[in-house]
C-alpha cells in the first residue's frame, strides 16, 4: 500500500506522532481523555486534519471510498 492511500486515524497526540512519521494521511478524532485539537496547538512539528466525532469521520469514510471507486 503507499502511503497515500494510507490513513492513521487516533485520539492522541503519539498517534499523530507515528502517522507523521509514517508520512501518510493523518487524522485526529476528538473522542480521546485530552482534546487532540488543543494539544496539536502546542505542536507545531505535527499535522493532521482534525474530525469532531466519530460520525464525521464515518462520513470521511463513506467519501474517501466513493471517490476511489470513481478512480477505477
Amino acid at each position: 500500500i503507499s502511503r497515500s492511500d494510507l490513513y492513521y486515524i487516533g485520539d492522541s497526540i503519539c498517534d499523530i506522532e507515528t502517522a507523521n512519521i509514517l508520512n501518510c494521511n493523518s487524522y485526529g478524532v476528538r473522542t480521546g481523555e485530552f482534546d487532540i485539537k488543543i494539544k496539536l496547538r502546542n505542536r507545531t512539528d505535527l499535522s493532521a486534519k482534525i474530525i469532531d466525532n466519530l460520525s464525521e469521520l464515518f462520513t470521511l469514510w463513506i467519501k474517501i471510498n466513493n471517490n476511489e471507486f470513481k478512480k477505477i
